[in-house]
């Protein structure tokens, strides 16, 4: 089977493949956006996060997300239906979670304009918005909402 890898690791990724499969081709990609109508007319497999930034999709049977979701691959899509689609199956909400926090935090300590104004050589200083009282919106019930909701209860 010829696969192509296009995300950010996949270096890391093609070495634990081929560890365990070396009969599998192997193509790999740091981003979609590098791939070619070349790399998907070779693949039958894809693995990524994202869809390719090139029309059609070339000879792909399988696409399989690293992702929690698929819409990077079937939102405004023209994927065949021949074409399986799944996903990693883990639970994202944790890591998800603790990046929301992290976002939250770096927005109401005013991070971005600090770290510019250090940049600068300036002194800036800004009052913090205070996280704890807050509420949060949470917009989904599945993990990475669970994942969300139980990272912004410790707050």
């Amino acid at each position: 089977m010829r696969i192509l890898i296009a995300w950010p690791r996949h270096e890391l990724l093609a070495a634990w493949l081929r560890e365990r499969r070396p009969d599998l081709e192997l193509r790999t990609r740091a981003l979609a956006a590098d791939v070619t109508t070349d790399d998907l007319a070779w693949a039958e497999a894809m693995i990524g996060f994202r869809r390719p930034a090139v029309a059609g999709w070339g000879s792909l049977r399988w696409i399989h997300s690293i992702g929690a979701g698929t819409d990077g691959f079937l939102f405004r899509s023209d994927l065949p239906g021949t074409v399986l689609v799944t996903r990693s199956p883990e639970d994202f909400g944790p890591a998800i979670g603790e990046w929301c926090v992290s976002r939250a935090l770096a927005v109401t300590q005013h991070l971005p304009q600090l770290a510019a104004a250090q940049q600068g050589r300036q002194w800036q200083p800004v009052a913090p918005i205070p996280l704890a009282g807050s509420r949060v919106l949470v917009a989904g019930t599945g993990m990475v909402g669970a994942g969300i909701a139980r990272a912004f209860t410790g707050i």
